[in-house]
């Protein structure tokens, strides 16, 4: 829950310090957008999906900051990997990367937000399971990224 329990059921909501502005949980792990603009996760690191840059802590039982993220004006949490938008609407992603999710290009995982491969600006995220999509800030139109097995991003069998 980020309070350094482990293992621990909690059944009713339980406050957490911080400054949050918004919360998104993902599969075994949390993040939050702070009202300074920065990010903090927490919970399952194990594929680097809590973004501090580091594998060595595969459990992070308390929110932790993101070093270097200090313009973060959204962010989403999908299965294994997170994405954020900075407040100019460039996009950054962690943690899995076995379907192409994070959109830089590789099936590489990152332990530390990478930029989307992407000159475009977008005014929403959000992180699926195995893919991301993102909405334009210009235009309204869709771009999405990553696992498309069950047809999810839209674009047929290409």
């Amino acid at each position: 829950m980020g309070d350094g329990s482990f293992g621990q059921d909690v059944l009713s909501p339980q406050a957490l310090p911080g400054d949050v502005a918004t919360a998104h949980g993902g599969d075994g792990f949390a993040c939050a957008v702070t009202f300074g603009a920065g990010l903090m996760c927490w919970g399952d690191n194990s594929q680097g999906q809590c973004g501090v840059g580091d594998l060595s802590q595969p459990m992070l039982t308390s929110p932790t900051a993101l070093p270097g993220v200090a313009d973060a004006s959204t962010m989403s949490a999908g299965g294994k990997h997170a994405c954020y938008l900075s407040v100019s609407g460039a996009a950054s992603c962690w943690g899995d990367n076995q379907y192409g999710q994070l959109g830089d290009g590789s099936n590489d995982g990152s332990p530390a937000p990478a930029p989307v491969s992407s000159s475009e600006k977008f005014r929403l995220v959000s992180a699926g399971q195995t893919h991301t999509c993102a909405v334009a800030a210009a235009g309204d139109l869709l771009f999405c990224w990553g696992d498309n097995s069950h047809y999810q991003l839209g674009a047929g069998d290409q």
